[in-house]
């Protein structure tokens, strides 16, 4: 679904009609609220508690499978920490800039291609000071430090990392009030393209709600009202989640304007998706 249509599957479950209106900001934020709880539940959030993981269930990853990313980051030069039972090599990477969540290494020294275990602050000095567990370039370990990741190794050789990670979704948008454009002559550029928010005629096509076009032959829309498509970003999660995405977007609200009879049953609604 476009970003649009979303807004109309709130709308929907709002049930505007009758109900509280809001703004399409309050509306995109709630969206944006909904995203980052669906990203939490589905990795397996803390406060939530969540028996599954990213790693558990298939359906965990097609549920999230757009926002993954690979990248290469560039990995500074070697230095190193010297205790009494020998010296341990440490590189850093910073993390991409659209970085949220991580799923795994892969760290390859000198070509070959090792896994790297998890340390925490507590167990890194004494790990330095295990001559049985300290890091080699066989068995490195990596910590996580405020902007990126500390791996610990041998004193030799060229280490490159790769990262598989959950990217930040983007900013859903539907774009602001002020972007609307009501029916009349010349408000439509030929070539751009625009989306339906109201039932529209352009060049003698009719357009229902959340149709994207492209605007033809002539700058008038003949009735109703579009907003430039530019002017909106959609949700980046897989279409077969966005009826979800728009559902809780929609408890969001409800519980904002303490309707709270249709809050439970949209939060019923929510459960059982």
């Amino acid at each position: 679904m476009n970003a649009i249509q979303i807004d109309n599957r709130i709308e929907f479950y709002l049930d505007a009609t009758r109900n509280g209106r809001f703004q399409r900001v309050e509306k995109s934020g709630a969206v944006n609220d909904a995203i980052k709880k669906f990203i939490d539940d589905r990795f397996g959030d803390l406060n939530e508690k969540n028996p599954y993981s990213f790693e558990l269930t298939q359906q965990v990853r097609d549920d999230l499978f757009t926002l993954i990313k690979s990248a290469t980051p560039t990995v500074t030069s070697l230095t190193s920490i010297t205790t009494d039972y020998g010296t341990t090599g440490v590189n850093r990477i910073t993390n991409p800039t659209d970085y949220y969540e991580l799923i795994s290494w892969s760290t390859t020294i000198d070509g070959i291609t090792t896994f790297a275990q998890p340390t925490t602050y507590n167990a890194l000095i004494p790990l330095l000071e295990d001559s049985l567990k300290q890091p080699t370039n066989k068995y490195p370990y990596y910590l996580e430090d405020a902007t990126g990741y500390k791996f610990y190794r041998g004193t030799t050789g060229t280490l490159v990392v790769g990262i598989d990670y959950i990217k930040v979704p983007a900013t859903y948008s539907m774009g602001a009030d002020n972007q609307l454009i009501n029916f009349g002559a010349g408000v439509l550029v030929v070539g751009q393209s625009y989306i339906a928010t109201e039932l529209s005629v352009q060049n003698g096509v009719t357009y229902q709600v959340g149709t994207q076009f492209t605007a033809a032959v002539t700058t008038t829309l003949t009735s109703g009202q579009v907003i430039l498509a530019s002017n909106t970003t959609t949700c980046d999660l897989p279409d077969k989640v966005h009826e979800i995405i728009a559902k809780m977007a929609a408890d969001i609200l409800s519980g904002a304007i303490a309707d709270y009879t249709r809050y439970q049953q949209i939060e019923k609604e929510v459960k059982e998706s």
